[in-house]
């Protein structure tokens, strides 16, 4: 006896949609159900996403990557936003936690349009995801069963079945193209050794720039380095678990992560705080898998971290070649609702040549201003954008309670 198609077999949400056209897509995961519940629960428009065509249903804006325990709560009666502008009201019809999600496109009182999205265990921890959209006609816009709306049911479940399997690339087309943009404001700098005083300081100033600072010590005569600086629109309370979860096994650095994965670091930037990655003294900093780690040698919580590779006193002392830096973050309260995010690297090593091409200025200078610019300007996005205080471009819809 053949199996029936998969458009005929009923799926829960097809009462609440009675006469539609629809269309269904299916996929197997290998993931059992309560891993990939977690990534159906946060969707919607200004919360997780949709993981399909990010141009067409989330505004332009990356899907997330990782789950945020905050958006998994969901409920019968909630409402999140969808479409290209977030015009659409997508309320929940049904959510049986980990089986079935059914949400509603609501134009009304009546339900124009539904997607339907059932979990079915398949057996040895695998799923069977389905995802059935059922459109009223007349009522909307028939794309949404057309070939290219199968098209993207077919990109989401892909997207959700890499997540759940926990074998999601760690960079995209969107991280490839910042990169490229990477490799310019390097070779922009590499020309331009000239503007290196400018750099070192940039959104610092001179003044800061010359100021003391925590591990200073450590280096007091420095042959080089940088101190970079961004204002954030946060308090320092709201910015410091961004910044003491920096590292290349922790949360990245925010910066090029394409370019920093070419050079084989294999980061993954985080997109929210995990409080266990936590930066505490007499921990390490990685900043690359072939490289000796950085000694984290101070911390004050809620104010800085000093990370330190001392240099080898063995090979000082016989005048062989060495080499030693400091890399401090620091969070400066400017107010109750700002503050000041700093980047100091000081740098000194042994006067042969092979170490100062190697380390020197001439050539790390330009790549780390790159690096270390992109990374203060991306946690000043994630912490803005997370933070009550902090101006929003567009309301974030909650899954709970949100306004009909």
């Amino acid at each position: 006896m053949r199996p029936r198609p998969i458009e005929s077999l009923p799926l829960p949400g097809d009462g609440l949609l009675p006469v539609a056209s629809q269309a269904t897509k299916a996929l197997m995961v290998d993931a059992p159900p309560e891993r990939i519940w977690p990534w159906l629960a946060q969707m919607g428009r200004g919360r997780a996403g949709f993981y399909g065509l990010d141009l067409i249903d989330n505004g332009g804006a990356r899907s997330a990557r990782e789950l945020h325990p905050e958006l998994g709560a969901i409920a019968a009666g909630d409402v999140v936003a969808a479409g290209p502008r977030g015009g659409i009201r997508a309320r929940v019809l049904l959510a049986e936690e980990p089986s079935a999600l059914v949400l509603g496109g609501v134009r009304g009182r009546r339900a124009a349009l539904t997607w339907a999205f059932l979990l079915e265990r398949a057996g040895r921890g695998r799923t069977r995801l389905l995802l059935r959209t059922r459109a009223a006609p007349g009522r909307v816009p028939s794309a949404w069963t057309s070939p290219a709306g199968r098209l993207a049911q077919r990109v989401q479940l892909r997207n959700i079945a890499r997540r759940a399997e926990g074998c999601l690339p760690a960079n995209d087309w969107r991280d490839v193209l910042a990169g490229l943009a990477g490799t310019g404001v390097m070779a922009l700098s590499l020309a331009t050794p000239f503007l290196r005083g400018r750099r070192t300081a940039w959104g610092a100033g001179p003044r800061l720039a010359e100021s003391p600072l925590p591990g200073d010590e450590l280096i007091p005569e420095p042959a080089w380095g940088w101190t970079h600086a961004v204002d954030v629109a946060a308090p320092a309370a709201a910015a410091w678990p961004w910044l003491a979860q920096i590292g290349a096994d922790r949360a990245g650095f925010y910066s090029y992560s394409w370019l920093e994965n070419l050079a084989g670091c294999r980061v993954r930037d985080a997109e929210r705080v995990h409080p266990e990655w936590e930066a505490r003294e007499g921990g390490r900093l990685w900043v690359h898998p072939s490289m000796p780690p950085l000694a984290i040698v101070s911390v004050e919580r809620g104010r800085h971290v000093v990370a330190f590779g001392a240099p080898d006193e063995a090979a000082r002392a016989a005048g062989r070649p060495w080499i030693a830096v400091s890399w401090l973050f620091l969070v400066e309260p400017l107010g109750p609702a700002r503050c000041r995010v700093v980047s100091r690297y000081r740098c000194a090593s042994s006067g042969d040549l092979r170490t100062r091409l190697g380390f020197g200025p001439a050539l790390v200078e330009p790549i780390g201003f790159a690096m270390d610019r992109r990374m203060l300007l991306t946690l000043r996005r994630r912490v803005e954008r997370r933070s009550p205080e902090a101006p929003r471009g567009r309301p974030v819809w909650s899954a709970r309670r949100a306004p009909n």
